[in-house]
């Protein structure tokens, strides 16, 4: 569910006596918005989730109402993430529950509001009901994440020690994930992934990050948008894998896309060589579709990259002496040849800049103002990125 940004001045009428009233009202018959949540959310039936529903809707409601301040909300929704943690609740299961409460909430309110006051306009009470929403909810299900990640429980994933194991324990998402993405060794039976995770996995994103703390944001908010995909963080990257193609919240991190197409871990390294070109130049989101001439270069033999990276960057590649030349080269590229912003970003005067830029033609023999030439430079450096491979 997108739901449409409010002024700031929305922010300060949280207290508004209609939506209170409404609230109120609505909090009357939680037990029929509880039933219409699971309806809605197509989630499957089960005393853990009947459990989980309950406590959810009447915490949004008390929400609404204006009887949690906002300093306590993502400790409220923590405690109850704990709560879902002991009903055995799948994490996925959870937080599309909790974005299907906020949607059937705010249909509930228009609802009530033109039950109660027929001739009156209902776009108040609804804007003060997004800026709740559009404040709380992100604050809710980072908390909940958290709990979970916390209690050492995840996505339930049926995951085999071997092709020849006949029996599927669930397993965190993250241990999923690693087996899906080649980073360890299993079997995962797609057919039997639970939960909210909907297959066939056909996409897999990649988002890599400087450190762990910066994944793990990424995969909050990647989770908040898409609730039905297979997330978790390994290392310093976010790896995630879905049935329809991933929905990106605006300012999400560079990150690469690529279909799965019967082979998980092949994807994900794909995927993870796009996000690297994403981060490099500065995209948005690198789709395999549109770039995947360039893994084939990346795929090449041994034999061949040898040859590319040698007959392009000369004494550069495998000298350490030069390694100062071959970053200032990425950078360069990086930049778009612009020479000011590869100076500030290297912390170097411009004329060391210039300096490094002529060692580089006199060593390689690379004119970068050729575009061919440069197109063979940025192949051997996004070759040299990946070796040895990683995701």
């Amino acid at each position: 569910m997108t739901i449409p940004r409010q002024s700031r001045r929305a922010a300060c009428d949280l207290s508004s006596p209609s939506l209170r009233e409404i609230a109120g009202a609505l909090a009357r018959r939680w037990d029929h918005l509880a039933e219409q949540i699971i309806q809605d959310a197509g989630l499957p039936a089960g005393a853990s989730l009947s459990r989980a529903v309950a406590p959810a809707a009447q915490l949004w409601l008390d929400v609404l109402a204006g009887k949690v301040p906002t300093a306590e909300v993502s400790g409220r929704f923590s405690e109850l993430g704990q709560e879902h943690v002991g009903h055995s609740a799948l994490v996925e299961d959870v937080i599309a529950m909790h974005h299907t409460c906020v949607a059937v909430l705010r249909a509930a309110v228009a609802e009530q509001a033109r039950r109660a006051r027929p001739k009156q306009d209902t776009s108040k009470a609804l804007h003060v009901f997004d800026t709740v929403a559009n404040r709380s909810l992100p604050a809710a299900v980072a908390a909940i994440t958290a709990a979970y990640r916390a209690a050492g429980a995840g996505a339930g994933v049926a995951v085999g020690a071997g092709s020849d194991s006949g029996t599927h324990e669930p397993v965190s998402a993250a241990r999923a994930v690693r087996v899906l993405s080649g980073q360890d060794a299993g079997d995962v039976s797609a057919s039997r992934l639970a939960g909210r995770i909907r297959t066939p996995l056909q996409w897999c994103l990649v988002s890599r990050r400087a450190s762990a703390m910066q994944a793990e944001d990424a995969y909050r908010r990647f989770t908040a948008a898409n609730p039905g995909a297979l997330a978790a963080v390994v290392g310093t990257a976010l790896i995630a894998y879905s049935y329809d193609q991933p929905v990106l919240l605006e300012d999400f991190p560079p990150s690469g896309l690529a279909a799965v197409q019967g082979c998980p871990a092949q994807a994900a390294r794909h995927a993870g060589i796009c996000a690297d070109l994403a981060r490099g130049y500065g995209h948005p989101l690198v789709d395999l579709r549109r770039f995947g001439a360039l893994i084939a270069v990346v795929e090449a033999s041994h034999e061949t990259q040898e040859q590319l990276l040698t007959a392009c960057l000369g004494p550069l590649y495998g000298d350490e002496q030069y390694a100062h030349l071959l970053e200032t080269l990425r950078v360069y590229l990086a930049h778009e040849l612009r020479a000011a912003a590869t100076a500030r970003s290297l912390y170097i005067h411009r004329h060391t800049l210039a300096y490094r830029l002529r060692s580089i033609r006199t060593l390689t023999g690379l004119d970068l103002d050729q575009p061919l030439q440069r197109l063979q430079a940025e192949l051997a450096l996004l070759l040299l990125s990946h070796r040895p491979a990683d995701v």
